[in-house]
């Protein structure tokens, strides 16, 4: 009886060990960190021009969508696509405030609002809306798999 005992603890405490490391869901400040982290990335990406940092942000079959265009399907398009976008000169910065989190331990949807700036200090800021879905990979991080926005009036 003991034996069994012991056996079921073991099982039980293996289970209950494995279940929070592979498949707890994070809390709501841990996830608006994740994502506020990768925000910043994000944005010192598109001030650096550094275009690999932006991309690996991105699954490998991540969905852009852009406003008034088609989506930008695949990591490799959208790192070129946005190497167009900021080599282009106009803006200087992109400014990214999450609003909303929700999620589990496998995918995170957040909402926010957004805004470049401009080297011609004359022209007002670009101002838009987005929805990011962020998946887990293999390694427990999270990235982008769908990334959408449009403009605000």
């Amino acid at each position: 009886m003991r034996r069994i005992l012991l056996t079921v603890l073991a099982v039980l405490g293996t289970t209950i060990l494995y279940s929070g490391a592979v498949g707890s869901t994070p809390s709501i400040e841990e996830m608006r960190a994740m994502v506020e982290a990768n925000g910043k990335v994000f944005s010192e990406g598109v001030r650096n021009h550094d275009f690999e940092r932006i991309a690996a942000l991105y699954t490998e079959n991540a969905k852009y969508g852009k406003d008034d265009e088609d989506f930008v399907l695949g990591r490799a398009a959208i790192r070129q696509d946005w190497k167009q976008f900021v080599s282009s000169g106009e803006f200087t910065d992109l400014i990214l405030e999450t609003m909303t989190i929700q999620g589990n331990h496998s995918i995170i949807y957040e909402t926010g609002r957004g805004r470049t700036t401009f080297r011609d200090e004359k022209k007002p800021p670009y101002k838009f809306k987005y929805v990011n879905v962020w998946v887990r990979q293999a390694d427990g991080s999270y990235k982008l798999d769908v990334d959408f926005y449009n403009g605000l009036p």
